[in-house]
């Protein structure tokens, strides 16, 4: 694999497993250097001895400080792959204040919370490219899942405004949603946005191939 990522700082949220982990183990294997993060910090333990050019840091997205410590204690960060989520299953009727507060904080508003914290460093250096996991729920009407749905809609729509705001300057924000949606690549404004198979589909190499031909 060609190191065309060497010299650049990825920081990826939910390491420990899953895609997150997918997405770390490729960005290092393309030369990044990367910091894992994951509220479970032996998980993301592990996955730093696996691979090499990989660093643990245990992180609590819904922890504002503690997404503040690790900012400012990190070198810049050129790639930030949000990839923390939650899903609450049920319909309306089935879904709490509680759940539904909980599936935008995880879903939505820790990614809010990271890319706003990422982005003045990004527009400093001129460059930088934003990965946020979304779903098909985001964009498809299905039953069940109404919170989790709800919140990646708006991850959507939050990916689609940071792409607009910031691609003129060099940030590229993306997001990867899922089943039944065509690949492809929308360029418009000089900003990528992309919509991709999702790993229940296509497993998750595909998703971490595609990012990486997105990031160069």
């Amino acid at each position: 694999m060609q190191e065309t990522l060497k010299g650049k700082t990825a920081l990826v949220t939910a390491a420990g497993q899953g895609i997150g982990r997918a997405s770390a183990e490729a960005l290092a294997g393309r030369g990044a250097a990367v910091i894992a993060t994951d509220i479970d910090q032996a998980a993301v333990e592990d996955v730093a001895a696996g691979t090499g050019g990989i660093t643990a840091r245990r992180l609590d997205v819904l922890d504002p400080e503690a997404v503040a410590d690790l900012i400012a204690s990190s070198p810049p960060v050129q790639i930030l792959v949000n990839c923390a989520g939650w899903v609450h299953d049920g319909s309306i009727l089935d879904c709490d204040d509680a759940a539904w507060d909980r599936s935008f904080d995880l879903n939505a508003k820790a990614m809010f919370k990271l890319i706003q914290a990422i982005v003045p460093k990004m527009l400093e250096t001129g460059s930088g490219s934003i990965i946020n996991i979304a779903s098909v729920h985001g964009i498809l009407a299905g039953r069940g899942n109404i919170a989790y749905a709800s919140a990646k809609a708006g991850l959507l729509q939050l990916t689609r405004h940071v792409a607009v705001e910031y691609g003129r300057r060099g940030i590229r924000a993306v997001h990867r949603a899922g089943l039944g949606v065509p690949c492809g690549v929308l360029v418009d404004l000089g900003v990528y946005l992309v919509v991709c198979s999702c790993d229940c589909v296509f497993g998750q190499t595909d998703l971490v191939r595609l990012a990486g031909f997105v990031l160069g």
